[in-house]
């Protein structure tokens, strides 16, 4: 989604102001009417893959005792300083309730609409781009781009409107969705090298350690199976397209084996010009991570916020992921890290530097959680960490004292081994036995990885 500058920055700031419009239905609704709302966006929503074509859903909840009609156009906006407005889509009331002054709304956008049996008024041969030009036509989309120009020989009898443009969106190596001015486009698996989040602007991220590849494409179509790079399903797209010919799956499976990008999880400041498809770049710890936004939700209840997943097919082998099978231990590790949003006075009183919640499948699992933080301690200061399990003091604890009147760089590792099943806390909290100290915000970061 396009913005200006001035958006973009204001929409990263500390300590920004949201504001939130809906029309609906004729109506207009601002702050002071409503409650929240949820927007899910999605282009991959079980595996990296291509040739889908998902509908967005659009939830919200208002001060309101009049009535919404099923099909009632919705249109909600964002901005971060009543000027700038950031459209978020055109949906279409599908469910609605309304008691006691108060209405919650279920929409979905045109995509919910387009299962219904295509009849093509195309001749074959023809070509990729005219039948979706068609589809269009019949679905009342505006085309916003139509792909290459393939030639289709046939058309397979019993697809809807919706299975025919995922169609077209795999032969063009991308998913298809509808945009947030109600036009139908493309989404590339191509890096967008011109978008970047911040992990200042993240609460929590959760990134593998390895890249992810696809190492190649499995077309089935109508009896037949069109194959190009590895037949590995776990590491290849796989896909139903008739279409498909051997020249253009190796062409697919060269471009798609281009692109390389990180599994994550994200939850963040809601940047509302962010959409499913945007392949983007995460500036994490000094390093810059590619990763594709396979789906994100959006929540507003006055202020948004956003969880984003970048979802993959298997990863690619690092020299980490060989020595952790070398010992055994599975190859993929789930891996966590954050930043302190906030000011660390250290006192006699401990404080929490760092803490993580996390599930492990079975018993006897291990945690190795790594902090990095710079201090700035007052002469005389002496200075204990003590990590806790499952809000349990463990028997490992580290007293030092930090070289007093300069900002210092300190280290912390500890392995918590055999925890038990199901949800587990390690916290990391930090006391001056003598003096005082200081971390500043986004000073300390730790790392947590399973294994």
């Amino acid at each position: 989604m396009t913005v200006s500058d001035n958006f973009k920055a204001l929409a990263t700031a500390n300590g920004r102001y949201v504001y939130c419009k809906i029309t609906a239905g004729g109506n207009t609704f601002l702050d002071d009417r409503i409650i929240e709302f949820d927007f899910n966006d999605a282009v991959h929503p079980d595996r990296f893959t291509i040739g889908t074509a998902c509908s967005n859903r659009f939830s919200f909840s208002v001060i309101y005792s009049g009535e919404l009609e099923v099909h009632d156009e919705v249109r909600p906006f964002i901005s971060f300083d009543n000027k700038e407005w950031c459209p978020l889509g055109i949906f279409y009331v599908a469910k609605r309730y309304v008691r006691g002054g108060y209405a919650s709304i279920i929409c979905y956008d045109k995509m919910d609409d387009l299962n219904v049996i295509y009849d093509p008024n195309v001749r074959v041969p023809t070509t990729a781009a005219a039948l979706l030009n068609d589809v269009c036509a019949q679905a009342g989309l505006a085309c916003g781009e139509t792909g290459a120009e393939l030639t289709v020989k046939r058309i397979p009898d019993g697809c809807t409107l919706r299975e025919m443009i995922g169609l077209v969106a795999s032969l063009n190596c991308s998913n298809a969705k509808i945009d947030r001015s109600g036009a139908l486009v493309f989404k590339h698996a191509a890096q967008t090298k011109n978008i970047r989040i911040s992990e200042k602007n993240c609460y929590n991220i959760r990134r593998n350690l390895s890249t992810s590849f696809i190492a190649g494409l499995i077309a089935n179509g109508d009896g037949a199976v069109v194959e190009s790079g590895s037949s590995s399903v776990e590491s290849a797209v796989e896909l139903y397209n008739p279409f498909m010919t051997q020249e253009l799956a190796d062409e697919l499976a060269k471009t798609l084996a281009a692109y390389k990008f990180y599994g994550a999880e994200l939850e963040m400041q809601g940047l509302p010009y962010l959409e499913a498809g945007d392949n983007i770049l995460l500036e994490e710890n000094g390093g810059t991570y590619p990763i594709t936004l396979s789906e994100i939700s959006y929540h507003y209840g006055g202020g948004l916020t956003a969880k984003i997943r970048s979802r993959t097919t298997e990863t690619e082998k690092s020299e980490l992921s060989t020595e952790l099978e070398k010992m055994g231990l599975p190859a993929e590790i789930p891996h966590f890290s954050k930043f302190n949003n906030f000011d660390l006075a250290i006192t006699s009183i401990a404080k929490t530097a760092s803490e993580f919640e996390f599930t492990t499948e079975k018993r006897g699992a291990s945690a190795l959680l790594d902090l990095n933080y710079t201090m700035l301690a007052n002469e005389g200061t002496e200075i204990k960490i003590t990590v806790y399990i499952n809000d349990t003091a463990s028997d490992y604890s580290v007293t030092y004292k930090p070289v007093g009147g300069r900002t210092c760089f300190e280290h912390y590792r500890f392995m918590a081994e055999n925890l038990p099943k199901g949800i587990n806390r390690i916290a990391v909290r930090i006391q001056a036995t003598a003096g005082t100290a200081r971390i500043s915000a986004k000073q300390a970061y730790s790392t947590l990885i399973i294994i």
